[in-house]
C-alpha cells in the first residue's frame, strides 16, 4: 500500500472475497507518530482480530466478537526466545500513569515504572 493509500478498503475487500470462510493474516507497518498502519480506520472495519504490536508489548486494539471475556484495549508484555520463533512471558500490562508509557518523567528514568513504561496487572487471588 505504498502508492495509493486511500485505496486500503479496496484491497480488505479483495481478500475477504478471496478468502470467503479464510483465515488470512496481513502484516503492515505503521509510522512511529501514528496511532495506526495505513488506511487509518478501515483496517479495523476489515479485520476480526487486529493487534499493535510494539517493542515488547501488544495491544489489542480490537476483536469483533470476543466471548466471555472481552480483550478490547488490553496491554500485554512478553518476549520472544528461541531465536525469534516463541513468544514468552506474557502478562497484561498497562501504560504507567506517571510517565504515560514514555519511560521518562520529568527529564529522568521514570522511577514509579523504573524506565519500562509500563506497570503489571496483578491477579487477584
Amino acid at each position: 500500500m505504498t502508492k495509493d493509500a486511500y485505496r486500503v478498503s479496496d484491497f480488505y475487500l479483495d481478500l475477504s472475497a478471496v478468502m470467503g470462510d479464510g483465515v488470512a493474516f496481513t502484516i503492515q507497518q505503521k509510522r512511529s507518530y501514528k496511532d495506526y498502519v495505513v488506511g487509518d480506520e478501515a483496517a479495523l472495519d476489515f479485520c476480526s482480530v487486529f493487534l499493535l504490536l510494539q517493542r515488547g508489548k501488544i495491544r489489542v486494539a480490537k476483536v469483533k466478537v470476543p466471548g466471555y471475556y472481552d480483550p478490547n484495549e488490553k496491554l500485554y508484555r512478553f518476549s520472544i526466545v528461541d531465536n525469534g520463533s516463541r513468544f514468552s512471558n506474557i502478562a497484561e500490562i498497562y501504560d504507567c500513569p506517571q510517565c504515560k508509557g514514555k519511560k521518562i518523567y520529568q527529564g529522568t528514568q521514570c522511577g514509579r515504572c523504573y524506565g519500562k513504561g509500563y506497570l503489571d496487572v496483578l491477579e487477584p487471588e
